[in-house]
């Protein structure tokens, strides 16, 4: 974070207070403020500034824009307002629908980070079909016994749980436990 603060100042200088190399910068800094911090009032302004640069530089449906929503989202998460964070994570999900990222990775992702908040939300055929269409993409890429994969297993087991499915419980949990082994 150190190394962030000190570098912002001297893009703004070499680049301008409203480029989006110093967009990049600031956003990259709200990052860790989330993920690692908590520190949600400090990120949001950051997110704030970044934002709107971003879409103007590279549009609404560009992949950064999609990385602003989940930064958003997991703030609203982890806030508990799932509302605003299942929001947040269709936004993400609709730009990711067109800009996948390698190997869909990132439409993984969305779609992974969206289930969490509809099984938040008691949603669970929404998060399972989520989760499921989530699979595709991890057995598309050949990536079954991955850690992505034991995670949407571990999720599918809670969610079976949640709605007394048992014998389906087990069968997710026992196929995490042979992706882990």
């Amino acid at each position: 974070v150190a190394i962030l603060c000190a570098t912002i100042p001297r893009v703004a200088r070499e680049y301008g207070a409203d480029s989006l190399e110093l967009a990049w910068w600031v956003q990259t800094l709200a990052t860790p403020l989330i993920a690692y911090r908590e520190e949600f009032t400090e990120a949001i302004p950051l997110l704030e500034f970044a934002q709107p640069i971003i879409e103007r530089e590279l549009g609404a449906e560009s992949a950064q824009v999609a990385e602003l929503h989940v930064a958003y989202a997991w703030i609203a998460f982890r806030q508990g307002r799932l509302a605003a964070a299942g929001e947040q994570w269709e936004a993400a999900l609709h730009i990711r629908e067109r800009v996948p990222g390698a190997k869909q990775v990132e439409l993984q992702k969305a779609l992974v980070g969206l289930a969490q908040v509809r099984m938040s939300q008691r949603q669970f055929a929404d998060a399972r079909a989520l989760l499921e269409r989530a699979q595709h993409i991890l057995a598309a890429n050949g990536e079954t016994a991955s850690e992505a994969a034991g995670a949407i297993e571990n999720a599918l087991t809670n969610i079976a749980l949640r709605e007394e499915n048992y014998p389906r419980a087990r069968r997710h949990a026992e196929a995490q436990l042979a992706i882990e082994l």
